[in-house]
């Protein structure tokens, strides 16, 4: 009698790896992105395009020689009817997409450009549009989403993950660089900005008179830069409470620095920015408020595999320029310097030792 043979079925190793349903809620609740937040991080990002381009750009001198000049020099005029489009939230996506090309014009003149220092607001501002590219920015309060009831999701893709640790590795980087002796030893680190005539504003100026204030508050600003960007990162059931209260700090942060130092639109962008990391439950209670119902979030991953597979890409091309600038900065050549100038073209370069050592401002 023959016997029946059951068809060979493939080793469990041969299947696709799939993640646990532990490891998709930490990745949800570290790494995705409120699309709320998004959304009102968008039209801060929009409005501050163009309170630039009017009140602070446009009576710049300019002297144009040739299209390619014209195109950088008047970036920011260019930029307005885009970020009109992304204030409103009409084409978002369009819009973003267009405001990064327009917008880095000028960014990417002033990165080739050796005798121009870079405005770090501008440039990460410029950041923060290249990775809201592919992220929900116009689900909420848009002319897009105006005829579709879209319901507030928990979004991950590569971009969310990249977005979050693109302000973590800014502040943690900043934070190292750091001269100790001036920031934590002498605390003489905000004396030094503040008399700096870069930076000089009357509300600073009048600080200088409480220099035992000057020195904790050189002291915070490390400590602040250093563990407060870790606390907002690491995975973990309080990452939402560590959230709830480092955010704010470092928003204060701003708000002090937009205070008592000239630098342009930096704190305002950082403003901006640091929004992204306030939990589903604080938007929850924001959204409430102002809608008068109930407003709970679902989680929603990115399924779409070019999103995902240039953002990888870029991901890739942010990382390296970071080490690269770690290990060989300031002297970088060969493939180093090539990878660089390709970091720099699509204005990914990344190298934030911001403040590192005060006293060489002066």
């Amino acid at each position: 009698m023959s016997t029946a043979t059951t068809p060979q079925t493939e080793p469990p190793s041969a299947s696709k790896p799939k993640l646990s349903a532990r490891d998709r809620n930490v990745l949800d609740s570290a790494f995705s992105l409120d699309s709320r937040a998004l959304a009102v991080v968008r039209i801060l990002l929009a409005g501050l395009i163009l309170f630039e381009a009017f009140f602070l750009e446009w009576n710049r001198p300019r002297d144009p020689q040739g299209p390619i000049e014209f195109l950088n020099q008047y970036g920011d005029v260019i930029v307005i009817p885009f970020a009109l489009m992304l204030l409103v939230g009409w084409k978002t996506r369009i819009a973003v997409v267009l405001c990064w090309l327009a917008y880095s014009l000028r960014i990417r003149s002033d990165l080739f450009t050796a005798d121009i220092n870079v405005d770090v607001g501008d440039y990460i501002l410029t950041l923060a549009l290249f990775w809201s590219m592919f992220l929900p920015v116009g689900r909420h309060l848009s002319l897009d989403s105006r005829h579709t009831d879209q319901k507030p999701v928990r979004f991950l893709s590569v971009a969310s993950v990249a977005l979050l640790f693109q302000i973590f590795i800014i502040y943690f980087s900043a934070g190292l660089t750091k001269d100790v002796g001036e920031w934590v030893i002498d605390a003489t680190a905000m004396e030094t900005i503040l008399a700096n005539p870069t930076y000089e504003t009357p509300l600073g100026l009048a600080l200088l008179d409480y220099p035992a204030l000057l020195a904790v508050m050189s002291v915070g600003t490390i400590v602040l830069e250093l563990v407060g960007s870790i606390m907002v990162i690491v995975p973990g059931k309080s990452l939402a409470t560590r959230r709830l209260v480092v955010v704010p700090m470092f928003i204060a942060l701003h708000v002090g620095i937009a205070a008592f130092m000239g630098i342009g639109l930096f704190p305002y962008v950082c403003i901006a920015v640091w929004l992204v990391f306030l939990p589903p439950v604080f938007w929850d209670r924001v959204w409430g408020f102002f809608t008068k119902r109930p407003s709970t979030t679902v989680p929603l991953t990115d399924k779409s595999k070019w999103r995902n597979s240039v953002a990888g890409v870029a991901v890739l091309i942010a990382a390296v320029s970071n080490i690269i600038t770690w290990v060989w900065f300031p002297n970088v050549e060969g493939v180093a310097e090539q990878w660089q100038t390709m970091a720099t073209f699509l204005c990914l370069y990344q190298q934030w030792a911001m403040f590192s050592v005060p006293s060489s401002l002066a």
